[in-house]
């Protein structure tokens, strides 16, 4: 009973033209002691709890029933009092036939949409009345005029145009916040809020116009929307991506590319991937972001924060396990782009998705250098001396790579406590800091080489390597002195 839960008085209403019949004849049966209007009235009561919670019983579809429910009530009356005159027999048989013509006038009157439009042009007066507005424009949808004006706008919206024009911003988005939701848009209102929405300054009022316009399915009005995914406000282009994909089955060939040129324009970089859209983009929107992946920046960079941001809130929810193959099959399938793998890699990390056999294969010599660093990473979160994890750590460490290197630093300096002079904050790639930790990296990697070097520091093996191996040459240990049982973590520095 929701369009009338709002109203006490509706609801006070609603319920005593339920019970007028089983009433009526209760009293009749009381007063005539007749076993059949008793009846009767337990089956009219039986009745009306069947309405309780649907309709308001003077509009449709309710309001047929309920008249039925009269008519029923008032042949039982008759069969048993047609021959009576007295007041109380006649007062019950006016009743029951004089209610549901009302109700049916009602029923007619509201099929005919003359209440609905007249119910709307006054609440339209009350918010052209209206002086007090809330100082957060997002409030202005839930006003109570607003409200009621979403209720009785089924299917005519010309009441409302009228508000297009005025020369309070409030009013305006009250009365495109009025149309939020509203579907059977016919031709012409489309043409009459396209207009008024190309001429609107406002931000606030053009996102609140083209969400009331995001569920009309007519693919120019689609198209139309969707040149405002380059507008200069955030805010706007927020509701244009959330207008582009609703019904993103249906409208995403209709936008895909206006969705590409957003995701590519330089001017748009900070909005990310693709802000509201997680966990509704539809398969064939994935494929497209997917082979975006590859393409340069920002499209590139871009487009996989929209499939991370997609994966993730469907990740949060029950876990979806043939995605959570999908997933596994991409981080290690080579067709896929590499920074998608990574970005991959990393989520399924951070929901603890990695399984062993899937470590495993991630650090296989033909992944990617980033995917076999993140798995040697987590296997030794799990196992500070797993063998396989500090072959891999030493492999990367000799390549000639900075990032990659100091990738490795941060895994010996997080997961086995070497002092590798990593600063808290971010560090340049070029500068004469991280040209140091490179060397310390590469002097790790090669430490088994380097046993019998000038100036070994005996009795401090490292861990991962055997007992008799010295530590990196220029490298001691700061851990607590006999940290030397396996496992244990040991700190080195310069």
């Amino acid at each position: 009973m929701s369009d009338h839960a709002r109203s006490p008085i509706a609801r006070l209403i609603h319920y005593g033209i339920l019970a007028g019949p089983a009433a009526l004849l209760g009293s009749l049966a009381l007063r005539y002691d007749s076993r059949l209007l008793a009846i009767g009235a337990v089956a009219e009561l039986l009745g009306a709890v069947l309405f309780l919670r649907r309709g308001l019983a003077w509009r449709p579809p309710t309001s047929a029933s309920v008249i039925l429910l009269y008519l029923m009530g008032l042949g039982w009356c008759w069969f048993h009092t047609r021959e009576l005159q007295e007041p109380p027999a006649a007062f019950a048989r006016g009743m029951l036939l004089l209610v549901p013509v009302g109700l049916l006038f009602a029923h007619d009157l509201a099929r005919t949409g003359a209440e609905a439009r007249r119910q709307a042009r006054r609440n339209v007066q009350r918010l052209r009345r209206r002086r007090d507005w809330p100082a957060d424009p997002a409030q202005i949808p839930r006003l109570h005029e607003v409200r009621a004006l979403r209720d009785v706008l089924k299917k005519d919206a010309s009441p409302l145009f009228g508000l297009f024009n005025d020369p309070r911003a409030e009013v305006r988005m009250a009365a495109f916040a009025a149309l939020e939701g509203y579907k059977h848009w016919r031709p012409s209102e489309i043409a009459v809020v396209l207009h008024k929405l190309h001429q609107m300054s406002e931000p606030a009022v053009r996102a609140m116009a083209i969400t009331a316009l995001a569920p009309a399915n007519e693919p120019n009005t689609a198209l139309e929307l969707a040149r405002f995914l380059r507008d200069p406000e955030p805010s706007v282009r927020l509701a244009a991506i959330r207008a582009a994909i609703t019904n993103p089955g249906q409208r995403w060939a209709i936008v895909r590319e206006s969705v590409r040129a957003y995701l590519a324009d330089p001017r748009f970089a900070n909005d990310g991937g693709l802000p509201g859209a997680a966990s509704r983009l539809p398969a064939v929107a994935v494929c497209d972001l997917t082979a975006w992946a590859m393409e340069p920046e920002p499209l590139g960079s871009r487009s996989i924060r929209a499939l991370i941001e997609h994966f993730a809130h469907r990740l949060h929810g029950e876990i979806d396990y043939d995605l959570v193959s999908d997933l596994s099959g991409q981080i290690i399938d080579p067709n896929t782009p590499a920074g998608l793998r990574v970005e991959i890699a990393h989520l399924m990390r951070t929901f603890r998705l990695l399984t062993p056999d899937l470590l495993d294969r991630m650090t296989n010599l033909d992944q990617p250098g980033p995917i076999r660093l993140l798995a040697a990473e987590a296997m030794l979160a799990q196992n500070p001396t797993d063998s396989d994890a500090l072959d891999v750590l030493r492999g990367l460490g000799r390549q000639p790579n900075r990032e990659l290197a100091l990738g490795v630093a941060k895994v010996l300096q997080e997961q086995l406590g070497f002092d590798m002079g990593l600063p808290a904050d971010r560090l340049s790639l070029q500068s004469r800091a991280a040209g140091d930790i490179v060397k310390r990296v590469q002097q790790w990697a090669t430490a088994r080489s380097t046993s019998n070097s000038a100036n070994p520091t005996p009795g401090y093996p490292m861990p991962g390597l055997p007992p008799e191996t010295p530590p990196p040459l220029g490298l001691v240990k700061t851990g607590p002195p006999g940290a030397t049982a396996p496992g244990a973590r040991q700190s080195w520095r310069k």
